[in-house]
């Protein structure tokens, strides 16, 4: 019985993990889904309960082409993943990859399950093939035209990252610009007193304030970034109570991977994008940034896209940060998050 529980709790669990995976890869093609019967139990080395429902499928990356065709990779999720056993994993790519690519690729994917014992990783999977693949010389974009993909979700520097390189740059500077200054249609700014924006330059250079000078423009930030794994309770509790410290809204996912996604004035997020790096991390990546300039005047609450505090959600939590993005009209960034570029 015991051992029952056990799998319906990772069928749960594998349920929603190909929910995420439904809400991320939605072009036609991308994500079919099965299940079949199977006999597992006597096989590793636990009693036999009969058969067993097992969930499989192919995920195809429809925007990264190798030698002609998407790269894919076949997965079937034995009863007791992700707790106690692995994925098991068949890449596919075009008949005609050299015998050494494909090795590449399948190291990659395998090397990126191993890292994640006892954690959902089909994303992870996902990922590592789609850089795999890259590297060895695939192209993105819909059919395989190199550039496809740009102007759907951001700007693109390079075949290897359409939109998630230029964002993650854009992001950087904001996290590690010197003072967290960002540059606006308004001119460039640097934070002010109690993390408000203050106008550098443009002034009349006197020492005091002048009754004509226009009040000073806000930009909101919102930055989404992505981590190897968030596990370290300490590191958890830290991540939410300085977003809440600083009034950053967003949520953080913890687990494997590890995704944070922040909301707020640019000189506070700044702020809190530096305090987090500064933990010591296995990697982390800012992955997208997006700002808006609030006219003078403007209440930038009302300008915030994430209501209520920041908060953590669970480690299976991924699909409900999909969701929330999604609600917002964020959903860029948290593709940008697992470097996934999404057709028209």
């Amino acid at each position: 019985m015991m051992e029952q529980d056990g799998e319906s709790s990772c069928l749960e669990r594998q349920a929603a993990e190909l929910e995420a995976l439904a809400s991320v890869f939605s072009e036609d093609g991308a994500l079919h889904v099965g299940s079949s019967g199977g006999t597992h139990g006597e096989q590793d080395g636990g009693s036999s309960s009969g058969d067993h429902l097992e969930l499989g499928g192919t995920l195809r990356l429809t925007d990264v082409w190798l030698h002609g065709s998407p790269v894919a990779i076949h997965f079937s999720l034995p009863p007791r993943y992700p707790a106690a056993q692995p994925p098991a994993l068949l890449i596919e790519c075009a008949a005609g990859a050299p015998s050494a690519v494909r090795a590449r690729l399948e190291a990659a994917v395998h090397g990126a399950v191993a890292g994640a014992p006892g954690c959902e990783c089909l994303l992870l999977a996902a990922s590592a093939l789609r850089d795999a693949a890259l590297e060895a010389g695939a192209t993105e974009g819909e059919g395989g035209a190199p550039g496809a993909a740009e102007g759907k979700g951001g700007a693109t520097e390079g075949a290897a990252e359409p939109g998630a390189r230029e964002e993650e740059r854009r992001g950087a500077g904001l996290a590690e610009g010197a003072g967290g200054a960002a540059s606006t249609g308004a001119g460039q700014r640097r934070a002010g007193p109690g993390g408000g924006a203050a106008a550098v330059g443009g002034g009349d250079g006197g020492g005091g304030g002048s009754s004509c000078r226009a009040p000073p423009c806000l930009v909101v930030v919102r930055t989404v970034v992505w981590f190897h794994h968030i596990k370290s309770e300490r590191k958890r509790k830290y991540i939410v109570e300085q977003a809440r410290c600083l009034q950053v809204g967003g949520f953080s996912k913890p687990g494997f991977p590890g995704v944070l996604v922040a909301e707020g004035l640019a000189a506070d997020v700044a702020e809190y994008v530096r305090n987090v790096r500064a933990l010591s991390w296995q990697a982390m990546q800012v992955r997208g940034s997006d700002e808006e300039s609030l006219p003078p005047g403007a209440d930038a609450a009302s300008a915030m896209r994430f209501r209520g505090q920041f908060s953590e959600l669970p480690e299976n939590g991924l699909s409900e940060l999909g969701a929330a993005c999604r609600a917002a009209g964020l959903e860029g960034l948290f593709l940008a998050a697992l470097k996934i570029s999404r057709p028209g």
